[in-house]
């Protein structure tokens, strides 16, 4: 792979959960071809939104070679990007991971979830079941 070359993992739909910190619950894409000279914040937004989310709360990379709980760092502008650009030299990746607004994550898994099973037009549920309770006696065979 050329030296100005690297891919951007990217884990998105998901969330952290803490104890041990980690990404759940999301998928991961892969973005080859992203050139260090060109990379920017923008860039980073650009990929995002052509995964299908409109907004984000905050967009994380992970230093290549450490834990997502010490080598997590925020892009929050272009100059975050540029050290993320840093960091992946000598490596082919480096992981991005987006946080969402949970209201834009809900409309792009609708969009990707299967449809909701159809009900038969025949079944009735009745609500107004009395379903009483019984005294019980219980006999134990201790043997």
């Amino acid at each position: 792979m050329d030296d100005r070359l690297f891919t951007c993992e990217i884990h998105h739909g998901g969330h952290f959960v803490e104890n041990p910190l980690r990404y759940v619950d999301g998928f991961v894409n892969h973005v080859d071809d992203c050139d260090h000279d060109l990379w920017s914040k923008l860039e980073v937004e650009d990929i995002v939104r052509r995964l299908g989310y409109d907004k984000h709360r905050m967009l994380w990379y992970k230093i290549p070679g450490l834990g997502l709980l010490e080598g997590l760092r925020v892009i929050g502008n272009d100059r975050d990007a540029m050290h993320m650009t840093e960091c992946v030299r000598g490596h082919d990746q480096i992981e991005v991971y987006v946080e969402h607004v949970i209201e834009d994550v809900e409309s792009v898994v609708d969009n990707l979830a299967l449809p909701a099973p159809q009900m038969d037009e025949q079944v009735h549920v009745n609500a107004e079941v009395d379903v009483g309770m019984k005294d019980v006696e219980v006999e134990e065979d201790i043997g």
